[in-house]
């Protein structure tokens, strides 16, 4: 869904933008595109593909008159995430009004909630090994929990 979904909306989108000299397009991928994610490896692996086709529309089409913009949140509190609203958590609303902001800026990578973005730059400066230890510590624990409540779903 992430990869196809974002290439035949922008081929769609694409050749009108080419005619008139202009256009926008933005994509949304992930934190955690940025970094390794033990026990998600799919969905990362998708993520960071709209990040590089991003980069790589950009190149092709800034002379064009057309922007390529990839935002990169880390967890915003949708229905799907779970999340309730926190410092870290902004909600969609937030969000979205952030990246609107962002449009038509010339870098083709940015993180619209300053939260997220100080968070990327706090992880960018860890060893690797120590990032993707500590994701899969949380993912393993998030499991856990899950298996937890299926079993107690499965008991009632």
């Amino acid at each position: 869904m992430n990869v196809n979904s974002t290439v035949w909306m922008t081929r769609f989108v694409l050749g009108g933008m080419v005619e008139k000299k202009k256009g926008a397009i933005v994509n949304i991928s992930s934190g955690s595109a940025m970094y390794t994610l033990p026990l998600l490896a799919n969905y990362s692996a998708a993520k960071s593909f709209i990040e590089k086709f991003t980069l790589a529309l950009h190149a092709e089409y800034k002379s064009k008159g057309i922007t390529v913009q990839c935002q990169i949140p880390f967890y915003v509190s949708t229905k799907l995430a779970k999340m309730r609203p926190s410092f870290s958590v902004p909600t969609p609303n937030k969000f979205t009004k952030l990246g609107i902001k962002c449009i038509g800026h010339d870098d083709p990578v940015v993180s619209p909630y300053w939260v997220h973005a100080c968070m990327g730059y706090a992880m960018d400066r860890l060893p690797t090994s120590l990032v993707a230890s500590l994701i899969m510590s949380m993912h393993q624990g998030i499991r856990k929990r899950g298996l937890k409540k299926d079993a107690a779903k499965k008991s009632e």
